[in-house]
């Protein structure tokens, strides 16, 4: 029970825990100078915390008896989490995604190519004929659902790459050009922009 002081104003009396004792009922003649009479001090600790499968960004965790001690004994610790982004994936819930560059000859003749997981990188095969978009979900690589049985999906999600003219070595013009001859576009090929074009066109702008 603290002690206590009270304070009349005209008709009103108040009521606080003593200013002099701090409502411990007891006063120390000579305080420590490091604790200054409080009987205790801060002091840096390190916690292990057991992070569950599957928390993203916000969670909370209490760690019972780790906070600051008080009259009633320690408080809680409660540590809030953030998360650092992966370089190569997103997540979308339990579901992790990959957006995977594949150049035009790799979309027109399918193959096969390496994407990331959290297991390590797995190889998938790209299908002839991909367009700007197309999307390939590898069941159960996404993310661990937290507190409940399963696993999400990883979704690759393909952009096909565009070669700017500038870059392209006269041999590899040549096979553009040859190409577009063959489908008629030939035309086009004589206007500037022509390869800006053929990259809206994959990509369905």
């Amino acid at each position: 029970m603290q002690a206590q002081a009270r304070t009349i104003f005209g008709n009103i009396m108040t009521q606080q825990p003593c200013p002099t004792c701090r409502g411990e009922g007891q006063l120390i003649d000579d305080p420590c100078t490091v604790c200054r009479g409080r009987g205790r001090t801060l002091r840096e600790d390190r916690v292990k915390v057991k992070l569950p499968r599957g928390i993203d960004e916000g969670y909370r965790i209490r760690v019972a008896g780790k906070g600051h001690e008080g009259p009633g004994g320690p408080g809680d610790l409660y540590v809030h989490l953030e998360l650092e982004p992966h370089p190569e994936l997103h997540r979308d819930g339990d579901t992790l995604i990959h957006e995977a560059n594949i150049g035009i000859t790799r979309a027109v003749f399918g193959g096969r190519m390496e994407v990331p997981t959290l297991d390590g990188p797995r190889e998938i095969e790209v299908k002839a004929g991909t367009q700007h978009g197309d999307t390939v979900r590898l069941r159960g690589l996404g993310m661990p659902r937290l507190q409940a049985a399963g696993t999400g999906d990883l979704v690759v999600v393909f952009k096909v790459q565009i070669p700017k003219a500038s870059g392209l070595s006269r041999a590899a013009r040549e096979h553009l050009e040859a190409y577009a001859r063959e489908v008629g576009e030939d035309a086009d090929i004589k206007e500037p922009g022509f390869f800006e074009k053929l990259g809206k066109a994959i990509r369905g702008d």
